[in-house]
């Protein structure tokens, strides 16, 4: 029986995106993504989050380090954890991740309780446009104001 499974940087890229669009609310998914990385070095680790650029999903990949690393559940070299650091727009979903993990409840389980996730979903996208769009499909989505369609224009905004 052969199983087809994503290269690691597919992979990567794949899980951190996945994860992120949570906000990391489980302990267990960073824990296993972590337990993943501590059998690569860390300049793996980094090569890894370099080419999850090219999909767009590095920021997503620092949503997961950062708590990753302050958890201790994973090392960092230290230039490549102030990189991750330094990137301002990282540092909203990460704290948003952190208060998720620690929350005494699920979101799911709280009133609004998403609301939260949904819009540390815009800090990890490119563009003010592309984050608008994304705010008012949230908006619509979090408080059933009206369908996606109606509050914004079918256009192009990449």
């Amino acid at each position: 029986m052969e199983l087809q499974i994503l290269v690691a940087d597919d992979l990567f890229a794949y899980l951190c995106v996945h994860g992120s669009s949570s906000a990391w609310f489980r302990l267990k998914w960073i824990a296993d993504l972590a337990a993943w990385q501590r059998r690569m070095n860390t300049s793996e680790v980094e090569r890894l989050y370099v080419n999850a650029m090219q999909p767009r999903a590095h920021r997503a990949a620092g949503k997961a380090l950062l708590p990753g690393d302050g958890l201790d559940l994973l090392t960092l070299a230290r230039d490549f954890n102030d990189r991750l650091t330094a990137d301002q727009p990282s540092h909203g979903p990460a704290r948003t991740a952190g208060r998720q993990l620690f929350a005494p409840t699920e979101p799911t389980e709280r009133s609004l309780g998403t609301a939260a996730i949904h819009f540390s979903q815009l800090a990890v996208q490119p563009g003010w446009r592309l984050m608008r769009q994304n705010a008012l499909a949230s908006c619509a989505t979090c408080c059933e104001w009206a369908s996606h369609d109606q509050l914004v224009p079918s256009q192009n905004v990449h």
